[in-house]
């Protein structure tokens, strides 16, 4: 009795054994032309006070240790207790950009946020990244909405977005009307002290830019792939896009070439 209970047993966690696929990874190279003018905002890597030229030129002004934030005190503790140490505030991005808003010209503050890359950084660029962000939040929008089954966090390792860029794993190459991007000028308000300030931006009109997208075929169709982009044309790049209360930033398909 016990030895056909302990076969059934085995039988069942075999039958229960879990099978995983092995992937198929297709690769497809897609051609996005700008529907509206792309206006970039800010750099995304973190402002680093050793490896930023910009807080270097703020260092050199004298002001560098403005760029940290100081170490707030604890509040007086009573007789008898011992006395704890000032905790340190960690420094935020946010705070250092602002800070170097109030230390640098309009000029360093253009050169600072734009996205160079190349040789001599001829090269205008932007991050690839913002296109799967751009992915992963419509697909947040379409579960809302009940026209797919499965959100942004579960499809996220379906499929990478990369630049079809020689040179640069990370920023895709912007190709644009001009030699230059137009100055997009601007008053914004610093967070938290409630400071209005102008800001100077690369606006570029008429872009185009390369994109590689690696998926998984066992889970994503091409179809779907392609969709997702479309949609996400519509959800737009950079500042001032419709997310953000502008109409910046939209693209379109105009061509998508796949390989194995």
């Amino acid at each position: 009795m016990n030895m056909e209970s302990g076969a059934a047993t085995k039988a069942k966690l075999q039958a229960q054994k879990i099978e995983i696929i092995s992937p198929q990874m297709v690769e497809m190279r897609i051609q996005l032309v700008g529907v509206t003018s792309l206006l970039v905002a800010r750099r995304h890597e973190r402002v680093c006070p050793d490896d930023d030229e910009g807080i270097l030129k703020a260092r050199q002004a004298g002001n560098a240790l403005d760029l940290l934030a100081p170490a707030k005190p604890l509040k007086k503790q009573p007789k008898g207790k011992k006395e704890q140490p000032a905790k340190a505030v960690k420094p935020s991005r946010t705070n250092a950009i602002d800070k170097l808003a109030r230390l640098l010209t309009q000029e360093e503050m253009y050169d600072l946020f734009q996205h160079r890359f190349g040789p001599k950084n001829q090269y205008h660029g932007f991050p690839a990244v913002a296109v799967k962000a751009a992915m992963l939040n419509v697909t947040n929008a379409l579960k809302a909405v009940k026209k797919i089954d499965l959100w942004a966090k579960q499809i996220s390792f379906m499929f990478h977005v990369f630049p079809d860029t020689d040179g640069h794993n990370d920023l895709m190459r912007l190709e644009f009307s001009g030699s230059e991007p137009e100055r997009y000028h601007r008053v914004c308000v610093i967070p938290k002290a409630n400071v209005p300030h102008p800001v100077t931006r690369p606006l570029y009109h008429d872009w185009r830019a390369k994109i590689r997208i690696r998926f998984d075929e066992n889970l994503m169709s091409a179809n779907s792939v392609l969709n997702l982009l479309v949609h996400a044309g519509s959800w737009g790049l950079g500042a001032l896009r419709p997310e953000c209360g502008g109409t910046f930033g939209l693209f379109g398909i105009e061509a998508a070439k796949k390989r194995s």
